[in-house]
């Protein structure tokens, strides 16, 4: 209810339909996943991560989890305009924002679980780590490491599959922080 209520009010919007939560306790992955088209809902696995993961920073697991997913489903179900008319024609078919890049959408994410819990992998010292040794050896400015037209895709080089996550979260945070005051999503600084 926490989850429904902050994110809702942050991006401007309230799923259409209830939200099917399944909890899965019988599993030694640490993970969730969330599908707003179809009805699908939140598939959440409740196994808290290993400590050696970059998702170990958190206070409370489950509501980190829950606020990580969850606004995937108010950011992808929201349908406004003429979206709207789409919807009622062609149903959970086409939603606008399902377009988004991956390191969009794993960015705002990432941006909302850590500016509403206690831990959050934008406030993780892991990943301050990974980009303070980045800018201290000259990394971030290195096409051989990452460069902008290859957040999108896949990256043989270290973080690799935290690509998404790590960068999405920092264009994010930096959008969220620049602003004009009335669109701000936050004035909490995870």
């Amino acid at each position: 209810e926490d989850a429904h209520r902050i994110i809702g009010e942050r991006l401007y919007w309230h799923p259409l339909n209830k939200v099917r939560v399944l909890l899965i306790d019988n599993s030694d992955a640490a993970n969730g996943m969330a599908a707003a088209a179809d009805r699908i809902g939140m598939i959440l696995l409740l196994t808290p991560p290993d400590p050696h993961f970059s998702t170990a920073y958190y206070d409370d697991w489950l509501k980190l989890l829950i606020f990580h997913e969850y606004t995937h489903i108010v950011n992808l179900d929201a349908t406004r305009g003429v979206w709207s008319v789409t919807r009622t024609l062609f149903g959970d078919a086409l939603l606008p924002n399902s377009i988004w890049p991956n390191w969009m959408l794993e960015g705002m994410a990432v941006y909302m679980e850590s500016a509403y819990t206690g831990g959050g992998r934008g406030r993780s010292p892991y990943w301050e780590a990974v980009l303070r040794t980045a800018v201290l050896e000259n990394r971030l400015r290195d096409p051989e490491w990452m460069t902008l037209d290859r957040l999108q895709g896949t990256s043989p080089w270290f973080p690799d599959g935290e690509n998404w996550y790590l960068f999405g979260y920092q264009m994010m945070n930096q959008v969220a922080h620049l602003s004009p005051p009335q669109l701000t999503w936050d004035k909490a600084d995870p």
